[in-house]
């Protein structure tokens, strides 16, 4: 009986992937009727059991709802942001994503953040910032306030974009820093860095000194993560949930997802180690079969944990994978009427940060992969491009080792496949072509050559290339 219940979660993870990527492709508005049970059960050849298992994996992902009545069926999800940033939070938090990890992407966002705010037509921006700072500097007088200070300059610095993708992929990665930096005991001091450099940073960038200023908030964030390897890393959280959990009511299969996910941490289990049985998972933790397989659902999905068959087989740890969570954050994205200038904003500071992290950290076997890529890409005919260049652009950005900045390249990847389907665009790429293909080329060879500082010039003229193409 485990036996077939394990196939038919996995049938039906199988099969929720599948409708997710029907309703990208068939560009489905929330609300739109996907179809009837009789009539998908027919479509997809699949039985009642993992169907409706799958159907549970869309609601939970809010990609999909399942209305009854004669007017029901199966319904695109009406997401909304929160529910995507907290998808993509628990994705972060559950997959142990690194705090080094973490404060690269934002300082890849700070610095497009802080070049917006040293051009002239901002100054209003900046006379906000300062205000900002004399007004804590009047009301603080704690030098561990700086963290709280930083993210309220991270908050304006988002809003002052005026670009909502940019704050759905930074609010997450926000979340889960704070909580590493005030999940552990009383007795461990964190002696954040000096809030004096952040002030540096605005009374700069006030002065349209943007290089500077950057330095200033990055010497900011370095100490950041300094300290925090030097001391919290190593101290034990005392805090059975994240912070996020603190106000609010979670279910019981939420609260067993993060009891499950210390276990794993606690006792640094490695993919491939068994937890445990499910009789003996039940009894370990007080839950009825239900709850548990709901905890376990959500785990399988982010891919932290796996059910295995057999003799030696139960719930075992698993490498975590955003592969669910892409189509989820792609269906709301596209919806959302952000405009395709948002996203073009979004994929050149991701491709930017990219490139430079590719350049340090790139192997001997990534080099030849990016060579092949190249090579296929300048091969490829005008209609083949963009299919050619997106591989060679995401393949790009998942060896800059940084899972974020690959798992966010993905995202709007996929967007960009839907947005190049308007025939202007298309055909605007086309008569540039040869331009894009010798841009391309340069970027590679700065990657290859392993010298970040001009893979990270290059990335931002292609990339404006690209743009001037597509708007």
């Amino acid at each position: 009986m485990a036996n077939k219940s394990t196939q038919c979660a996995k049938t039906g993870f199988l099969l929720a992937n599948r409708i997710a990527k029907d309703i990208i492709d068939q560009n489905l508005s929330p609300g739109v009727l996907f179809g009837r049970e009789p009539e998908l059960l027919a479509q997809y050849g699949i039985s009642r059991d993992p169907f409706r298992e799958a159907v549970r994996i869309l609601e939970w992902q809010g990609l999909a709802t399942s209305v009854r009545g004669s007017g029901g069926g199966l319904r695109v999800g009406n997401l909304n942001p929160e529910t995507i940033s907290n998808i993509i939070r628990d994705y972060l938090f559950l997959s142990n994503t690194s705090v080094s990890d973490l404060i690269a992407v934002i300082k890849a966002f700070t610095e497009y953040g802080i070049d917006l705010l040293t051009t002239p037509e901002h100054e209003q921006i900046r006379i906000s910032l300062l205000t900002l700072k004399t007004s804590w500097k009047d009301q603080q007088s704690s030098e561990n306030d700086s963290l709280k200070f930083f993210k309220k300059l991270l908050i304006q610095l988002i809003k002052y974009t005026r670009n909502p993708a940019i704050g759905l992929f930074l609010t997450p990665i926000m979340d889960v820093i704070n909580n590493a930096y005030t999940s552990t005991d009383e007795s461990t001091a964190f002696n954040a860095p000096s809030i004096q450099l952040l002030f540096n940073c605005i009374d700069l960038a006030v002065l349209g000194e943007s290089i500077k200023s950057k330095f200033e908030i990055n010497s900011y964030l370095d100490l950041l993560e300094k300290q925090y390897q030097e001391t919290l890393s190593k101290t034990v959280c005392e805090k059975e949930f994240p912070n996020w959990l603190e106000n609010s009511s979670p279910k019981k299969a939420q609260i067993l997802v993060y009891k499950i996910h210390r276990h794993i941490v606690e006792n640094q289990l490695q993919p491939g180690t068994k937890i445990g049985l499910e009789p003996d998972l039940l009894e370990r933790y007080k839950v009825s079969r239900a709850v548990f397989r709901e905890a376990i659902r959500q785990l399988e999905i982010i891919g932290l944990v796996e059910q295995k068959k057999g003799r030696s087989g139960g719930l075992m740890v698993s490498q975590p994978n955003p592969a669910s969570l892409i189509p989820v954050a792609v269906v709301y994205l596209f919806h959302a009427n952000f405009g395709f200038e948002k996203f073009d904003e979004s994929r050149k500071i991701i491709e930017i940060k990219s490139a430079e992290l590719a350049a340090e950290k790139i192997s001997c076997d990534q080099i030849i992969t990016l060579k092949t890529l190249l090579e296929n890409c300048n091969r490829s005919s005008a209609e083949e491009y963009i299919a050619t260049s997106l591989e060679l652009h995401t393949t790009l950005c998942e060896f800059s080792c940084n899972p974020i900045l690959a798992m966010y390249m993905s995202i709007l990847a996929e967007i960009s496949k839907l947005a190049t389907r308007d025939s202007d665009r298309l055909e605007r790429l086309q008569k540039n072509i040869h331009d894009l293909k010798n841009s391309q080329q340069k970027v590679i060879d700065a990657i290859v050559n392993k010298e970040p500082n001009l893979a990270k010039t290059l990335m931002k003229s292609h990339r404006l290339l690209v743009s001037h193409c597509l708007r």
